[in-house]
């Protein structure tokens, strides 16, 4: 908004434009306006007339006689509204009247976004004299109509920081624009000046009433409602914003005091515990375990028939006749399955015996829940018609017998193994099992590999009888229903479900994979059903248990400083002590969120589910009608249906120096009253037993009055210095308590009273509404991130205490472990490692090396000219610190000295290695001749022994500084060294899956990233890139030259871990977070540990995306987002873009220079056939294309092309225009294998 800059003087002789002192605080008298000079003001007659409407410019006054001045008024009750405000440019703009002794006052105020207020306030003749000195041509009502839409539209400039105004005034007439500027004189940035000048004139004007028509005034009141609303919960979102910063400011010392313990106490116990090791190691004489596995006959018991006819749903199982044995006896008899498959009772009994116990004595998940959920599977089978098979015809999905094995199979070892925590749990307890599963499901992985390992033991293999083909079926099925591909993280629980939803209509219950699904899906709906579908006491009776082991795991949280969990994703915490409010909202979000939906989207194929939907919604509405006990029934229902009647309300006091908001809440059975006052907020929850303290009135009785408190033309509110009362008629008092603020509350106001006449006018109701409606969630959002943030409080300070005696306890016996030491002549401060070699975990030494290198220096001049070179590149001008842990390994050249060598580096090795490296934006990349300048060779023997490092080492190195990650991530540069010598070392010298694979992997993954401007178009973070070159490295480690198809094969130990998923891709990304649990190798180190977590997953995520059994899924995936929108916006987005940039960098070699695609093909061969050799020798089918005597080349290739490697290349060209030579080139290499066929 302009204002018109005129020169005068105030009456305290101060230039400017007649600005006034601020509007008084309660209780003091206004300021004298400022007043003008006319001689200073009205330039020197030159002859005219007078209008009507006021003073031409060319006017003659008599000397020392104030000119005539129009009636400024005509119009101004018409079009301005007592006050007008608006937010826009980083400003709150605000114009009101403001009522004085002498006369109304025109009040022009700014406040900039950290809180500086400019006014000035004006009468009526020096209005008057602004509008004629600049815009006289416009009328009066005209000028007023103008200047108000300037501010409401937001037409204006501000400058001089807010001390400046000009209003842009916009007519149908000529002038059609005018410019009115006004200075404004400096406030200061004190709460009371906002309160003033913002918020208490735009209270009165909503309480003025200047409707003139009935449609008019119920539009007026249905913004005010709407007003009201929105400034209530802007004002609980300050209040819940500031007392979660005070219990942060609690808590963060507590939590580092808690984390400092424990951390002591864990190196405390691991020393004890080598000190324990090495005494036992002395005291024995013998230096190896007895065993690694102490593998006990298992007696079988007799099994017992239970008349499975007789069972009913959510029958009493307690009796000890139900054990896991008895129940699966019965039920795999009942259906034939014994006899169809000629099992043999000895290894059936031990094997349900040993599932047994391997079933932990935990509240819930135990032996007993197994059984349970095999009967509630029998049920869904048979009593719910969801299985079509030979006896029970009313089925809609045809069951065959596998099936039917498979279900009953997969519900008997729900449990097994599980140790009555989550997988959160062990993820944030760094548990070894989270490292080996990378965090993905740990407990159903646990499980299957459990089982199965069982399941290659001929003594408890029931299945031997069986066919080989039928086990193979049985065991997909069990994997298949039991976690639906959990490894990469695509297929969720949830996803399936959505997925089964959509392809319902589509199911061909002829194919094997829509019937599995059904059975996934199902068999999900029986586990639950155990719990949540019974009947209300049956319900309540679980639940208890259910309680019990989760609040157990608090329990350890707690003593560990762990965050406590959340249930299942809901507002349920396991801190015993939390509010049984969390309890109660966590199954209700349990219900609509999961249950329900999941029962409801089995009614097409579990026709007598309604049943059981039924019962789930009785428990639904036990938690949603549960109230706290109180003496009197009837008022607690009064007062709720009082509360759930009643809107929001909002108002001020008579003077406007204080403004209170109310609002009802019928769920927690309480009211919110907070008020403000200039730099000052107050607020009050009050339960129904505040209420009933009031005036000895009923609850319902003090919200009436309260409301019609709030309903009166204004308050009655008074301030101590305890807080403040909202005092009601009859003398009846609220308290208020002071809010302890440490920030400014007065943005939050101005937000509050600025954004709601972005709708003037009541044209855009669905956009408030909208507005109210992000405000509620967003109060309700802090208001349980304040509950939580105070259980983690307390459960901190519980922490410390069990911390301090833990420790206590620790020291004790270590005194013991100590003397007990030296009494055999050993210190307690013996070194049971010393790492004097490259392998210092004494991982096997790949193929063909017969003994470990020692440790040598890398050649520290070229890596210096590396990070010399990027530096120059990225840091022309910047000096790096001493300490900078990127540069306490190897420090860069001086500028002289870098200039001086490269002059002088020619044809030397590092000049030859850099010449190579020069070339890593070029698609062309030749990663062979830099590992022959790196290691001698790109042979066997090459790739064996590179003790200086080889092409990964170097290219991983240079890539981190061309993105200056180094610096940006503060990395530890000697932790990079030792990982990067690890890594490489890590990788066995096979033909195609080695070290120098990984470096070209590597080399793409940047291309794609930086060369397809990746980068540009999704914003990738440094964070970002790190993972992905981090991925790029390590997506091959470990390899052993095999493929995933040949552990499937032979079912060797690895197959089993990982259940026949992802294997390969399991075992290298499991095998570098080994290595890096040791802080040597940890560069993740310096993160805190939310990102550190973040990282982890992104790199996992991006290296178990690499199998190619998951391809298509992927892919289709990433069509489907690009065929909604190019724009990739979402965190899931972003990590999916950079799992297909590593995917196309994997199998880049179709699409490279002929070149480099023909020394590829050979590397991938020779591994290809030494699989073939293996799986020959084996007595094993040789794979296709793995066979050296009958292998087609150019059939594999061009299939691979064709079918894998085209559609990739294809879609990320369609994503990144700028990758679409890729394709061409692949097409080229193509044509070479149609023109050799016979190769």
């Amino acid at each position: 908004l302009q204002f018109l800059y005129f020169i005068g003087t105030d009456s305290r002789g101060v230039m400017g434009c007649g600005g006034s002192a601020p509007m008084p605080v309660s209780g003091a008298s206004p300021a004298k306006p400022g007043t003008l000079s006319a001689v200073a003001v009205v330039p020197q007659p030159t002859g005219g007339t007078v209008k009507d409407e006021g003073i031409a410019d060319n006017a003659t006054p008599e000397k020392g006689v104030t000119p005539q001045l129009p009636d400024i008024n005509i119009g101004r009750e018409k079009y301005f509204p007592n006050a007008v405000l608006k937010e826009a440019k980083g400003f709150a703009v605000s114009m009101y009247e403001q009522p004085s002794a002498q006369q109304k006052l025109l009040v022009v105020a700014t406040r900039s976004e950290d809180g500086v207020v400019h006014s000035s306030s004006f009468t009526d003749s020096e209005v008057a004299l602004l509008k004629q000195k600049k815009v006289d041509k416009l009328s009066i009502p005209t000028f007023w109509r103008a200047l108000v839409a300037s501010v409401t539209k937001g037409d204006f400039k501000i400058t001089s920081q807010g001390s400046h105004i000009d209003f842009t005034l916009r007519s149908s007439k000529e002038p059609k624009i005018s410019t009115l500027g006004v200075d404004l004189e400096p406030r200061g940035n004190d709460w009371k000046y906002t309160f003033q000048h913002i918020a208490t004139p735009y209270v009165s004007y909503f309480r003025s009433g200047k409707a003139s028509t009935k449609a008019a005034e119920d539009d007026e009141n249905r913004f005010k409602k709407k007003e009201a609303a929105f400034c209530l919960h802007e004002s609980l979102v300050y209040v819940f914003s500031e007392k979660n910063m005070a219990i942060e400011h609690q808590l963060s010392p507590i939590k580092s005091e808690a984390t400092s313990l424990r951390a002591k106490i864990v190196a405390l116990e691991l020393k004890m515990q080598q000190m324990q090791t090495k005494l036992g190691v002395i005291e024995s004489g013998r230096t190896e375990l007895d065993a690694i596995y102490d593998v006990k006959d298992i007696a079988p018991k007799k099994a017992k028939t239970l008349d499975v006819s007789s069972w009913s749903w959510g029958m009493d199982t307690s009796s000890d006749d139900f054990t896991i044995l008895n129940v699966a006896w019965s039920l795999f008899n009942h259906y034939g399955l014994l006899a169809d498959y000629q099992i043999d009772e000895t290894p059936f009994s031990k094997f349900w015996t040993f599932v047994e116990s391997e079933c932990h004595d935990n509240p819930f998940h135990n032996a007993k829940r197994c059984c349970e959920v095999m009967i509630s599977t029998h049920f869904f089978i048979e009593q719910l018609g969801f299985g079509k098979y030979e006896n029970h015809e009313d089925g809609k999905v045809p069951l065959s017998k596998e099936d039917i094995f498979s279900l009953l199979l997969s519900s008997g070892i729900v449990d097994v193994g599980h140790t009555g925590v989550d997988n959160n749990y062990i993820v944030k307890s760094k548990d070894p099992l989270a490292t080996v599963y990378n965090d993905l499901y740990i407990l159903e992985q646990k499980r299957m590999t459990i089982v199965f390992e069982m399941l290659e033991n001929e003594h408890l293999n029931f299945m031997l009888p069986m066919e080989v083909d039928i086990r193979k079926e049985i065991r997909d099925i069990v994997i298949e229903v039991l976690f639906v591909r959990p490894n990469a993280k695509i297929a969720t629980i949830s996803e399936k479900l959505t997925d089964f939803k959509e392809k319902q209509a589509l199911f061909d219950w002829m194919r094997k994979d829509d019937v599995r699904m059904a059975m996934a899906i199902v068999f999900r709906c029986a586990d639950f059903a155990t719990v949540w579908a019974r009947d209300l006491e049956g319900y309540l009776s679980i639940m208890e248990r259910v309680k019990e082991e989760f609040y157990a795991q608090g329990d350890r949280e707690i003593n560990n400083g762990y965050r406590p969990s959340k249930f299942m994703d809901t507002n349920w915490l396991s801190y015993r002590n939390a509010h049984d409010r969390t309890f109660t909202v966590g199954q209700i979000e349990l219900f609509e969120c999961y249950i329900l939906p999941l029962f409801d989207s089995v009614k097409s194929v579990v026709p007598g589910i309604g049943k059981l939907i039924d019962l789930a919604e009785i428990n639904k509405k036990h938690h949603e009608t549960q109230q706290p006990s109180t003496k009197d029934e009837s008022t607690d229902t009064e007062l709720t249906l009082n509360l759930r009647d009643q809107r929001k309300y909002f108002s001020a006091t008579q003077d406007g120096n204080i403004v209170v908001s109310v609002q009802p809440n019928a769920t927690q059975k309480c009211i919110f009253i907070a008020a403000a006052s200039e730099n000052e907020l107050f607020f009050n929850s009050l339960s129904e037993e505040d209420l009933s303290k009031i005036g000895g009135s009923s609850p319902a009785a003090v919200v009436d009055a309260i409301v019609e408190e709030m309903n009166s033309p204004s308050v009655t509110a008074t301030i101590t210095s305890e807080g403040a009362s909202l005092v009601m008629s009859g003398g009846k008092s609220i308290p208020l308590p002071k809010v302890t603020s440490t920030g400014d509350t007065s943005p939050y106001i101005i937000r509050t009273l600025c954004s709601s006449l972005r709708f003037k006018g009541f044209t855009r109701d669905k956009d408030f509404d909208a507005e109210i409606e992000e405000a509620e969630l967003r109060v309700q959002e802090l208001q349980d991130s304040m509950e939580q943030l105070t259980d983690e409080l307390e459960a901190s300070k519980q922490c410390v205490v069990h911390s301090k005696k833990t420790h206590e306890e620790d020291l004790v016996q270590y005194k013991v472990l100590e003397e007990q030491l030296r009494s055999h002549g050993v210190s307690a401060d013996f070194e049971d490692i010393v790492p004097s070699v490259r392998n210092p975990l004494a991982a096997p030494m790949p193929v063909g090396v017969s003994e470990v290198p020692e440790c040598r220096l890398i050649d520290k001049d070229l890596f210096k000219y590396v990070k010399s070179v990027y530096i120059t590149e990225n840091n022309p001008d910047e000096k790096d610190p001493d300490n900078a842990l990127y540069n306490n390994c190897i420090r860069p050249f001086t500028t002289s000295e870098f200039k001086t060598l490269s002059q002088t580096i020619g044809e030397t090795k590092t000049g030859r290695i850099w010449a190579l490296l020069s070339e890593l934006d070029d698609w062309n990349f030749d990663v062979f001749q830099l590992q022959v300048e790196m290691s001698g060779s790109y042979t066997h023997d090459g790739l064996a022994n590179q003790p200086a490092g080889g092409s990964l080492f170097i290219t991983m190195y240079a890539l981190l500084h061309k993105y200056n990650l180094m610096r940006s991530l503060n990395l530890d540069e000697n932790i990079l060294i030792n990982w990067l010598s690890m890594i490489e070392a890590g990788y066995h010298p096979n033909p195609y899956h080695n070290s120098m694979h990984a470096a070209d992997v590597l080399h793409v993954s940047h291309f794609v990233l930086l060369g397809g401007k990746m980068i540009d178009k999704l914003k990738v973070s440094d964070e970002d890139i790190f993972c992905t070159l981090v991925s790029a490295a390590i997506h091959d480690y470990n390899h052993p030259g095999i493929n995933n198809a040949f552990h499937l094969k032979t079912q060797n130990y690895l197959a089993v871990l990982w259940c026949d998923r992802s294997v390969n891709e399991n075992v290298h990304a499991s095998s570098v977070f080994e290595l890096m649990r040791l802080s040597t190798f940890d560069i993740l180190a310096n993160f805190p540990p939310e990102k550190k977590t973040v990282l982890r997953e992104t790199i996992v995520e991006l290296v178990l995306g690499t199998d190619m059994g998951l391809h298509a899924q992927i892919l289709g995936r990433f069509k489907k987002k690009i065929e909604q929108s190019h724009r990739m916006a979402t965190r899931s987005d972003v990590t999916l873009s950079l799992i297909m940039a590593v995917k196309l960098a994997d199998i880049s070699n179709c699409g490279r220079p002929k070149k480099l695609y023909h020394l590829w093909c050979n590397q991938i061969a020779d591994e290809f056939f030494m699989q073939g050799d293996r799986e020959r020798l084996m007595g094993l089918p040789v794979s296709p294309f793995m066979d050296r005597y009958t292998t087609v080349m150019s059939k594999g290739q061009t299939a691979f092309m064709n079918y894998i490697v085209v559609p990739l290349f294809e879609c990320m060209a369609e994503f990144l225009p700028d990758l679409s030579m890729v394709t061409e080139m692949t097409e080229i290499n193509k044509s070479f294998w149609q023109e050799n066929e016979g190769w």
